[in-house]
């Protein structure tokens, strides 16, 4: 998965946080900042996914290059096994479609309906089943390598979360009133609320903060990798960072709760379910760590601690019993 430019990867992570545009504003946001890290000659397209259905998925909207639409989109992949559009197509995280089982079926199909080798795409799928398919069409197969993966792998967090974000908004403006804290880009706290209020959580939020920031420095843009290490999924598997501009012009930095609510398993604790929801889409526990801005070994002990209050045995009997418990 080669990049063309790679100093656009924090452009493309400020397209997914521009919550207030309308829907198709901000897909083709997202569309124009991945096509100089994505593009080969034919496009760049994203949709939104909805994959609740015990019988498929849905296509719910989307951003396409000259030639492709949605009902062009849907047509496409209702020509394609169900089982492998939900488990590889959208189901997967990222990387060459060409890399997945089953692919043998799918080539025939790609090559006479998009007249193309290859697909790579980033896919941003949270628990909720909503998602957000961000990808390219190639001329030709290709491999990824791991240092490509973890880059978009990262960027597929950030595509997740902001559509969660966005879902959340309903269309709304981002509200002051309805933040938890409000941040100067230094990491002063001018305001925080409930749990934001106690004094841990004022510290993760003002050093969160100020790695969000150095993110977007010329120095951060020049060290994508960088840039990603400090700026997470989420804080504390709470909050999502935003920028904020008054109408002063004035810069402040939204810690906004953005975490996904896991029903089922009333054992577990909230935390608990949340990693093993994430676990359940097949991310590793380095993965998960960066969905939710966990320590690796706070993800560890928490998969450890669910595994026992359930009385299973390992990672693979802890995802089962929670797909079982959530109906999948």
């Amino acid at each position: 998965m080669t990049t063309q430019d790679p100093l656009k990867v924090v452009e493309l992570i400020e397209a997914c946080y521009r919550l207030e545009a309308p829907e198709k504003e901000w897909l083709h946001g997202i569309t124009d900042a991945a096509a100089p890290l994505l593009d080969r000659g034919k496009g760049v397209a994203a949709y939104l996914f909805d994959l609740r259905g015990s019988n498929g998925f849905q296509v719910l909207d989307g951003s396409f290059p000259e030639g492709i639409d949605l009902a062009g989109m849907r047509g496409f992949l209702s020509s394609v096994p169900v089982d492998f559009v939900k488990s590889v197509w959208l189901g997967t995280r990222c990387g060459y479609v060409s890399e997945s089982d089953g692919f043998e079926n799918m080539a025939p199909v790609l090559e006479s309906a998009c007249h193309a080798a290859d697909v790579v795409a980033l896919k941003g799928r949270d628990p909720t089943g909503f998602g957000i398919w961000l990808g390219t069409l190639l001329p030709k197969v290709s491999a990824a390598t791991d240092t490509e993966n973890a880059v978009f792998d990262r960027i597929a967090t950030h595509l997740a979360a902001s559509y969660r974000a966005r879902r959340a908004l309903g269309g709304a403006p981002l509200s002051l009133d309805e933040s938890d804290a409000i941040l100067t880009p230094d990491g002063h706290v001018e305001h925080a609320r409930g749990e934001a209020e106690n004094t841990e959580s004022r510290n993760l939020l003002r050093e969160a903060t100020i790695g969000f920031d150095k993110a977007k420095t010329a120095a951060g843009r020049a060290d994508p990798a960088r840039a990603l290490e400090l700026w997470q999924g989420l804080v504390d598997a709470r909050w999502s960072l935003i920028d904020h501009f008054d109408h002063d012009g004035r810069h402040y930095v939204v810690a906004r709760r953005n975490d996904v609510k896991i029903e089922g398993l009333s054992d577990l604790s909230e935390r608990e379910r949340q990693v093993v929801a994430y676990a359940a889409l097949g991310h590793d526990n380095k993965v998960v760590a960066y969905d939710l801005g966990l320590a690796d070994s706070t993800v560890r002990v928490l998969l450890h601690r669910a595994a026992a209050k359930l009385n299973v045995k390992g990672r693979e009997e802890l995802i089962e019993l929670f797909k079982k418990a959530n109906g999948d």
